[in-house]
């Protein structure tokens, strides 16, 4: 796990359909930034990326997943100085 940023680093991270931020990767993220109720894009020194679903805590689907890595990869190429990180996402909650 990510224990420090740079300031120029940002933390990716599995998120879900509400933002709710609770557990895993995405509790370390509120540190650096992430905003409680918003689940995806850019929040201070992190990026969100929606994993699962909270209707039914199922997993959005790797098309879904996809979709929000090529917006990733878009928002990368305009902001070409800082360096993400990413975390393992769509796996479930790591120990």
């Amino acid at each position: 796990m990510i224990d420090f940023l740079q300031e120029n680093e940002i933390f990716v991270f599995g998120s879900n359909t509400q933002g709710k931020h609770g557990a895993g990767a995405a509790k370390q993220a509120v540190q650096w930034g992430a905003i409680y109720g918003k689940p995806s894009g850019r929040q201070g020194q992190t990026y969100a990326i929606i994993t699962k679903d909270l209707r039914d805590n199922s997993f959005v689907g790797w098309d879904f997943v996809r979709e929000q890595l090529e917006i990733l990869i878009e928002y990368t190429h305009v902001n070409d100085d800082l360096t993400f990180l990413l975390t393992p996402i769509g796996t479930g909650l790591l120990s």
